[in-house]
Parts: C-alpha cells; structure tokens; sequence
C-alpha cells in the first residue's frame, strides 16, 4: 500500500509538473489572439507614446540630461507646442503596434501550434523560440522601419512631424537602405522580448488558471511582470539601435556596427550611458503590454461567451 501511494503520488507529481511546462493548443482559436491584440495596439499607442518620446530623446541625447530637464526641452520645442510634441510621431506607433500585434500573436501561435504537433501541447523551451521567431519576424518585416521613421520623426526638426516627410527625408540622406538602419540590434531586441515574454507569461498564466482566460486584474498583472525579463536584460542593445537609427550617411559617429556603437558610447559616455532610458522604457513598455494582454484576453472572452 505505502509503495502504491508514493507511486500514485509520484505519477501526480509528474503530471502536475508536465502542465506547469506546457500548454494546450486550439487549432481554432488561430485568429482570436492577434486580432484582440491589435485593439489593444490601439489603446495601448494613445495612452503610452509620450513616455516613448521622452524615452527617445534620453537615448539620443549625448549628455545626461535629468528627466524633468527632458520633459521640459520636448514641451517647448517647435515654438512651444507643449503637449502636441510629445505625441510627434504617433501615427506610425499606432499602426506599427497594430500591425505589429498581429504578426506577433499570430507567427507566435503557428510557431507553438506546429511545434505542438498530435499532441497539442508546447514546452517552455518550445514556447521561448516560438517567442524569438515572432519577434525576428516582426523586426524585419516592420519594427525596423517605423522604428527608423518613429525616432527620425521625434529628434529630426527636418522631418516636420509626418511620416511622409519623415521617410522623403530618410531616403534623401541614406537611400531606401536607411529604412532598415540598425536592424540587427532591433531584431536582438525583438526577438529576446518576445522570447521573455511569451515564456514568463505562459508559465504564470498555466500556474495560476490553467490556462483558462484571466480577469482583468491579473491579466494585466502577469502581463506587467512578463514584458519587464526582456527590457531589464537588452536595454543596452535598445540603446545601441537608437543611436545608430539617429545617424545619417556621412555623420556616423557612432559607425554602422553594433560593436562600434558599444565602444564609442562607453567611450563618451560610460557604461551607465547603455542604460540611458530603461525607467521610462520600462514605465512605457510594461504597462503598454499589460495592457494589451487584458484586451486580448477579455476580447477572447467575448468571443468565448458568444460560441465564436
């Protein structure tokens, strides 16, 4: 009897272990996420793109400038336009976040569902490439270029604050090339948050609900901590593409490598100037993708609730 249970209690153990590591997919629900997700693009560009801008000019300034001193230099620039400059820029934000979401739920959920195979579950290690390559995907297709637009747009006075503009000018300067400026240090960027993110995620979701559909509450809370693992670890790389996307050709002080990058802003800046950003980056990133997760998730309950 005893050996029977510490059997039964052993094969519990296991099962309970198995869970915690993997997740069940829904062939039918392939659309479900990366359509709630683009809604949640929405609302999470007009509540949160001003934090973006003063996380911009932290990262593209030379010297270190305190952030009240920030939000009073972007206030009254452009013949003090005050709040108005703070959302320069977010027209490509709100469309790039849209059209990113859907690229990242979805490439993120065929990923898993391929992996999955027969028996309709993932692990960790599958969920974290599956994270990585919805994250290149995203980077290459579209993060680089309105990325590129985006900083143009919110540090360039000769970009006048629109995207036409903004992308005339970009390819005056550097060709159609320009648009894709630092692309490798935003695919590293992409591709590790994702990976974080839709690991962390998943873990705590599957810990706590079993995978069912969270309330709001925690929804945003497990989505906070999710999307906080990657910027605390690739802030640096952040940093870098910033630098290397303000550059034009013939005023590459920062030159066109990531290694370049890195030793000339340790070199004039120190090693604290890798960091530059990473509070409004955090302040601007994490609720943003909370956000994000507690549309998708009431968005999928909605859908739940009337048998779609």
């Amino acid at each position: 009897m005893a050996t029977a249970s510490r059997t039964e209690s052993g094969s519990t153990s296991t099962q309970q272990s198995t869970q915690t590591q993997t997740r069940k997919i829904d062939k039918n629900d392939w659309w479900k996420k990366p359509a709630g997700a683009a809604l949640g693009g929405i609302v999470e560009g007009f509540c949160f793109h001003p934090l973006d801008t003063i996380k911009t000019h932290l990262q593209a300034s030379r010297k270190r400038y305190t952030f009240s001193d920030t939000v009073s230099y972007i206030y009254t620039k452009n013949n003090n336009a005050g709040l108005r400059n703070f959302y320069k820029g977010l027209t490509p934000v709100t469309l790039n976040l849209s059209m990113k979401y859907i690229i990242r739920y979805g490439v993120n959920y065929k990923i898993r569902e391929l992996l999955a195979g027969e028996s309709g579950t993932t692990t960790n290690l599958q969920n974290f490439f599956a994270g990585l390559c919805a994250g290149t995907t995203e980077a290459m297709i579209l993060v680089t270029p309105f990325e590129c637009i985006k900083t143009k747009m919110q540090t360039n006075p000769n970009c006048n604050g629109n995207i036409v503009s903004a992308l005339k000018y970009i390819i005056k300067q550097d060709g159609i090339q320009g648009v894709w400026r630092g692309a490798i240090p935003t695919v590293i960027r992409q591709a590790s948050n994702q990976g974080c993110m839709f690991t962390t995620y998943t873990l705590l979701k599957t810990h706590f609900y079993n995978n069912e559909i969270p309330n709001s509450r925690d929804a945003f809370l497990m989505g906070l901590f999710a999307s906080s693992v990657g910027p605390l670890c690739n802030t640096p790389i952040d940093t870098i593409k910033t630098k290397m996307m303000i550059q034009t050709k013939g005023d590459e002080q920062y030159g066109r490598s990531i290694s370049s990058a890195f030793a000339t802003i340790v070199k004039t800046e120190g090693f604290p100037g890798l960091y530059k950003g990473l509070s409004m980056r955090l302040l601007r990133l994490c609720p943003g993708q909370a956000t994000v997760w507690v549309v998708t998730e009431n968005f999928n309950r909605f859908l739940q609730n009337y048998d779609f």
